[in-house]
Order: C-alpha cells, then sequence, then structure tokens
C-alpha cells in the first residue's frame, strides 16, 4: 500500500472514531436499552479517483468533483490523498463531499496525477442515534504534510 493512501486510509479511520464516538452515552440503569452501534458489515467504501493533466509548461493543474453514498446511506467518514486537497466538503445531509484540488508535475507516483476521494458510508437507519460533529482544519500548505484533527462529543454524548 502506498504511503499516500496509508495516510488517507488513517485519516478515514480517525474520522469514522470521531463520528462513531458521537452515540449517545448511556447514563440510565443496566436495564435501559443500550443505543444501536453501526453494523461494520454494512460499511460500505467508496474510492473516486479525479484526473488532472498537469505539464512541464503548465505543472500544476486543477482537480474537483463530487463523490456519493449509495441510496439509502450517509457517509461516516471522508479522506483523500495522492494530491493537493484544498477542500473536502460534506453536503448538508452527510450523503456525499465536494472536493477541491490539484495535482503537480512531475506526478508523485506512477500515472499519480489525481487525487483519490475515499467515502465510508453507512445505511442511514443505523444512524438514527447519531449526532453529527463537522470538525475543519486548514491546510498546512506543505506538500506530503499530514493534519491529524479530531473532533468532540457534543454535551451528553460519548
Amino acid at each position: 500500500m502506498k504511503w499516500t493512501m496509508r495516510r488517507a486510509l488513517a485519516g478515514l479511520a480517525v474520522a469514522a472514531i470521531g463520528l462513531l464516538s458521537g452515540l449517545p452515552a448511556s447514563t440510565a440503569s443496566a436495564v435501559t436499552k443500550a443505543p444501536r452501534l453501526i453494523v461494520a458489515d454494512r460499511v460500505q467504501t467508496i474510492y473516486q479517483r479525479f484526473y488532472g493533466y498537469p505539464t512541464a509548461d503548465h505543472p500544476t493543474a486543477d482537480v474537483g468533483g463530487i463523490v456519493s453514498c449509495p441510496s439509502g446511506s450517509e457517509m461516516i467518514g471522508a479522506g483523500s490523498g495522492n494530491g493537493a486537497t484544498a477542500a473536502l466538503a460534506p453536503w448538508d445531509d452527510f450523503t456525499g463531499v465536494r472536493l477541491l484540488g490539484s495535482v503537480a508535475w512531475p506526478s508523485p507516483t506512477y500515472q499519480g496525477n489525481f487525487i483519490q476521494v475515499t467515502l465510508l458510508c453507512a445505511p442511514a437507519r443505523d444512524l438514527t442515534a447519531v449526532r453529527r460533529v463537522q470538525v475543519v482544519r486548514r491546510a498546512s500548505g506543505l506538500a506530503n504534510t499530514y493534519l491529524d484533527t479530531r473532533g468532540g462529543c457534543p454535551s451528553g454524548y460519548c
């Protein structure tokens, strides 16, 4: 597995853990019904590559696009890697994301003039007890820099 993909998957794991930790904590007695958790077997991973074609004369190329979860499911995590991601913004209903970024010449990997977006999607019916928290981290602007950002749980959750 390439280093950039490892970083993207690590970011997805952090995002997924942050969303999963947003489930309500049980403050009642043990007899109270526990909240439903996201079932790992029903989480789908969606991959989409967005290509740009930089040249020696034009060393950067903008790339962008949208990636969405299958019908009936919602996003529980997202990440991107391989190029320079300027923005990876979730839709208001958390069913997809919009990517804006760029790729550079020479390509960092073989045929690597792309940014790959990875979504983790779960059935919407599994997310009824989830409170969504959006965490925004501005990029450092440095090439090959991995930013680790974590969100906190809303009051009464975690």
